[in-house]
This record gives structure tokens, C-alpha cells and sequence, in this order.
């Protein structure tokens, strides 16, 4: 299989890269490792000599058409994942999350042959008043990243209908492993846990008893994988549950696993309450009775990798 990945030097990307290399397929990654996203040429380190690697956005490829027409698979893993920084520079978002993914639904030309996988975000949803969000759940984002991830999976939903090519979107949660970000503002929920804790900063945790779905990146690559090995047709959503983590419980594990640390609770300042997403449970019933059981990471192997990644970083 000839698969072009968008977004493959990300952090989530270069997992779902080296997971079609470690498969053997043909692939050709295009990432323009922009600032402030987590697009490092390192996270691609051991697979360089594996893939065709193209340094570059995707709307200045010379000749983007032509890659995508000789590609059977395309796997959107571009996007800017920073919630508070995207309410904060909401056209720099808008470029990530949107235009960037226009660039590549517009190279698609008319055709039944080809599987499109993009990943989608649990930040769709908004803050639903549900007790567990489904598919079914509508689309009520509270900020501008879900904004503009729901928008983006729109348009590629839009043209999956008219272009005629199958897709899938993932909705997945807070996502961790090795090679996320771990410098700068907003580097997700567990990668901020864990760098406080080693930095010897107190964490301070908003509410009390709130949960998150977190999901290892190996896994995310995995379940991209899977799909692209299903038989399907036209647009498909699924959410991609992982764990349900209490998040005291969470930064317990954290402390133990780290061996120092502490926390204190905090009532909620009114521009993070603003678009907190809620405790709905999230469930992945849909994917799993698409693909079967998926094998997911066990939470504290994951996490104990994820912090010896970090302490090797730092």
C-alpha cells in the first residue's frame, strides 16, 4: 500500500508512521514542522531511510495532486492541538486546523479507489449534558480548536460524498506517550502533569473529581492502522475511547510513578471553566464493533514510559 501522511513528523504522526513502515507499506510523509506545533524531524529518528520525507506544508507542495493521486492512503494527522493558545491566536489555529486540510481534500481528484483517515478531536463535542457521549452526541465545541477540528472533518466529509472516496474520522482524547512536546505553553493534560512534577512545581488541579478520556499515541497509530486494513464505504465517525482517568487518581499515579510531587485543588478561573469540556463518559463501542476489540496499552505501562521519555528530554 502506497500511503501518504500528512502531519507524519508530529508527535501522533510519527507513531502512525513508523507503525505502516514496521507493516512494510510505501510511505511518504509530509510535515512542514511549523512553530509552535509538535513537528520535529527527531521524532522521525531510525525511519528517515524507510520513507520519502518531504519537508513542507501541504499547500506549498509543487505538485500536491500528483502525490495524492499515487496514493491509495491518505492519514490527516496535521492539526495544532493547543486550546488555550488557539483562543489566543484563533487564525493561526484556523491554518492548521482547517486550511491546511482544505489544501488536501482539494488534491483529491474524483476517486472510488482511495481511503482517506483524518484524526478528529473529543473536543467536538463541547461540554455535552449527557452521562456518556456517543456518536450520536451532537457537535457543540466550546472553543475555538474543537471549532475548527469539527469544521475540517465537515469538508472532508462533504467531499467523501462528492469525490467518492472513503473516509474515517477518529475522535480521540487526551492523547501521551514519547515524543509529544514537552516545552512551551499547552502541551496536553498529561505532558504538563508530568514536566510540573519533575520540575519540582506543585500542580494545580481545577475542580474536583473531573474526568478525561487519555489514550496512549502507540494505541491512536494502531486503531489508524487497523482501519485502514477494514473494508468500508463512504464517511465513517468513531470515537476512540482509551481510559477513563479520574484526574486526582491520575496525578497520583503520576506522583508514585515519579517518586515526588504534590497537588492542590482550585476553584475553576472563569477563562478555563469556559471551555471545559465536562465528565461525560466517552465511548468507543462503535469503533470496537468495527474493528473488534482494540489491543489498548495498559495505563501505567504507557504512563511509565511516557515519563522516562520526558526525563530523558529534560
Amino acid at each position: 500500500m502506497k500511503c501518504l501522511i500528512a502531519g507524519g513528523a508530529g508527535f501522533v504522526g510519527s507513531h502512525v508512521t513508523a507503525r505502516f513502515v514496521q507493516a512494510g507499506h510505501e510511505v511518504t510523509v509530509m510535515d512542514g514542522l511549523l512553530p509552535r506545533t509538535g513537528g520535529r524531524r527527531e521524532n522521525l529518528a531510525g525511519l528517515l531511510s524507510d520513507i520519502r520525507f518531504l519537508d513542507m506544508p501541504v499547500e506549498q507542495a509543487p505538485d500536491l495532486a500528483g502525490l495524492v493521486a499515487e496514493s491509495d492512503l491518505l492519514v490527516d494527522c496535521m492539526g495544532w492541538t493547543c486550546h488555550r493558545l488557539a483562543l489566543q491566536d484563533p487564525l493561526y489555529d484556523m491554518q492548521l486546523n482547517i486550511a491546511s486540510h482544505l489544501a488536501l481534500v482539494d488534491a483529491i481528484a474524483h476517486s472510488s479507489g482511495k481511503t482517506v483517515i483524518s484524526l478528529g478531536s473529543r473536543g467536538q463535542y463541547g461540554n455535552p449534558k449527557v452521562k456518556t457521549i456517543t456518536e450520536e452526541t451532537p457537535s457543540n465545541p466550546q472553543d475555538i480548536q474543537g471549532s475548527h477540528k469539527q469544521a475540517a472533518e465537515s469538508n472532508w466529509q462533504i467531499f467523501s460524498r462528492i469525490k467518492g472516496f472513503a473516509g474515517i474520522s477518529l475522535r480521540i482524547g487526551n492523547c501521551f506517550g514519547p515524543r509529544q512536546p514537552v516545552e512551551g505553553e499547552d502541551i496536553g493534560l498529561i505532558g504538563t502533569f508530568i514536566r510540573d512534577l519533575l520540575q519540582g512545581r506543585e500542580i494545580e488541579l481545577f475542580g474536583a473529581g473531573r474526568r478525561r478520556p487519555v489514550i496512549y499515541a502507540g494505541d491512536v497509530a494502531e486503531a489508524v492502522y487497523l482501519c485502514a486494513q477494514s473494508s468500508f464505504q463512504g464517511f465513517q465517525i468513531f470515537n476512540l475511547a482509551g481510559a477513563d482517568v479520574v484526574l486526582e487518581e491520575l496525578l497520583e499515579l503520576l506522583i508514585r510513578e515519579i517518586g515526588q510531587g504534590a497537588y492542590k485543588l482550585r476553584e475553576f478561573p472563569p477563562e478555563i471553566k469556559s471551555i471545559d469540556t465536562g465528565n461525560a463518559a466517552f465511548s468507543g463501542d462503535r469503533l470496537e464493533t468495527f474493528l473488534g476489540r482494540l489491543p489498548l496499552t495498559p495505563l501505567e505501562a504507557g504512563i511509565k514510559e511516557t515519563i522516562d521519555y520526558f526525563r530523558g528530554v529534560l
